[in-house]
């Protein structure tokens, strides 16, 4: 008796896990619609047979004792589901009917109606309580993609800040080349207007306190207690260097992850694609000079000049970081050292275009292009993930 018994319930559970992995099947068709109907028949035959051998009269003691051993393990295993059957509803795709008899709690109904690719099946799986289908550790993957899509979206509103923040950096500086020429001006010619323009640049950098208190600190003590062109060189060598080698690595690094996981498709595609598109954007800004030479030679001619000039060092600069961007500098500062009394007007415009091509050009370029990388690839690798797992 007892063995008829367990041998009913273990093909009862047989047949119940067949119901559940066939749920992860498309329920439209006719012969998966043909397979649950037998398997709620063969359930509902299984489930009759178990309670007409319990509710046999005729019972021997073998009988009598597997009920009172049924009692003593209901008693010992209080709260556990013992039984579940599972109704497919027609209507709805994968909307299941939990049908659950809890020891000391009768029977619990309890209805889910999950789409088939949510994100947040894996709570509801385990909100059941009662039954794991096999397209649980589906669902768990894709509830894993969707906290690694809210990551790199806080990765990319870092890099929104970093774009904003230098973006404010680099009109400070230009507000701060022109009280540089104010400054030296007046007081090469009137030098009653020191402290004047002493207070002036004491009220510009008490106001960027309120905004980079601790990165200007070191700014502010370097204006009052070293020679001026010397903390000017040292201390934009500096900050310029910390945010930008920041910027850099982190930007590369995120890039150097989508090409390691995807460097099949990057090298069949991409990297062709990468060096035509700086060549093409050079040949780009030359054909519209040519294009519109007679225009440049009567008004901007050497504006233009120093545009493709300044359109040269960014390239430069982009292939070659580090070093030309060092020597640059310290070109620069003995540029001013020496020839300062002649070339001051010169060197204060070469600054103002210097940073206005570099900062815009640079920076736009940078923060669109990991714009659409970030985007395109990321919601490519999302959906391929998607369709073919």
């Amino acid at each position: 008796m007892l063995a008829q018994i367990n041998h009913l319930q273990t093909q009862l559970g047989i047949a119940a896990s067949k119901l559940s992995s066939a749920d992860a099947v498309v329920l439209s068709s006719e012969s998966h619609s043909r397979q649950i109907r037998d398997l709620q028949n063969t359930v509902a035959e299984l489930e009759a047979q178990v309670k007409q051998r319990f509710a046999d009269p005729t019972q021997d003691d073998s009988s009598q004792q597997l009920v009172d051993y049924g009692q003593q393990s209901d008693r010992a295993i209080a709260a556990n589901v013992v039984h579940v059957s599972l109704l497919v509803q027609q209507d709805g795709p994968a909307g299941l009917l939990l049908r659950c008899n809890m020891c000391r709690r009768g029977p619990h109904d309890l209805q889910l109606d999950l789409p088939p690719r949510s994100i947040f099946s894996p709570l509801l799986c385990l909100q059941s309580h009662a039954v794991i289908t096999s397209c649980c550790g589906q669902h768990c993957l894709y509830f894993f993609f969707f906290f690694l899509f809210l990551f790199l979206l806080l990765f990319f509103f870092f890099f929104l800040f970093l774009f904003f923040f230098f973006f404010f950096f680099f009109f400070f500086f230009l507000f701060f080349f022109l009280l540089l020429f104010l400054f030296f001006l007046l007081f090469f010619f009137f030098f009653l207007f020191f402290f004047l323009l002493l207070f002036l640049f004491f009220l510009l950098f008490f106001f960027f306190f309120l905004f980079f208190f601790f990165l200007f600190l070191f700014f502010f003590f370097l204006f009052f207690f070293l020679f001026f062109f010397l903390f000017f060189f040292f201390f934009f060598l500096v900050v310029f260097f910390v945010f930008f080698f920041l910027f850099f690595f982190l930007f590369f690094f995120f890039f150097f992850l989508v090409v390691f996981f995807l460097r099949f498709f990057f090298f069949r595609f991409f990297f062709r694609f990468f060096f035509f598109f700086f060549f093409f954007l050079f040949l780009f800004f030359l054909f519209l000079f040519f294009f519109l030479r007679f225009f440049f030679f009567r008004f901007f001619f050497r504006f233009f000049f120093f545009f493709f000039f300044f359109l040269f060092l960014f390239f430069l600069f982009f292939f070659f970081f580090f070093f030309f961007f060092l020597f640059f500098f310290l070109l620069l500062f003995l540029f001013f050292l020496l020839f300062f009394f002649f070339f001051l007007f010169f060197f204060f415009l070469f600054l103002f275009f210097f940073f206005l091509f570099f900062f815009l050009f640079f920076f736009l370029f940078f923060f669109f292009f990991f714009l659409v990388v970030f985007f395109v690839f990321f919601f490519f690798f999302f959906f391929l993930f998607f369709f073919f797992f």
